[in-house]
């Protein structure tokens, strides 16, 4: 998660860093619920309705990945025209 970080705040300045970072942070909290929920409803459900809640919960995390993915895309084209806009006032 170390070299996730390292790269999510390479990508993104100013403002926009604590959103992608509290996105990037979300898979970890999902991780982090699913190891602590799948065995509890393991004891409670079957089999395949335990899986079927793991499943989601991935689910869940690559809706994540790909809303962060989409800030990315966004994140750059903003960037671009911030650098534009810098590169135009030091001339």
């Amino acid at each position: 998660y170390m070299i996730q970080a390292v790269y999510v705040s390479n990508w993104f300045m100013d403002q926009e860093i604590s959103l992608a970072m509290g996105f990037s942070q979300m898979a970890m909290f999902v991780s982090f619920f699913s190891g602590w929920a799948v065995p509890k409803l393991a004891r409670t459900y079957d089999l395949g309705t335990t899986f079927a809640i793991g499943a989601s919960l991935c689910s869940f995390s690559l809706i994540l990945a790909i809303v962060l993915a989409k800030l990315d895309d966004a994140s750059t084209i903003h960037d671009k025209k911030l650098m534009k806009k810098r590169k135009n006032a030091l001339e």
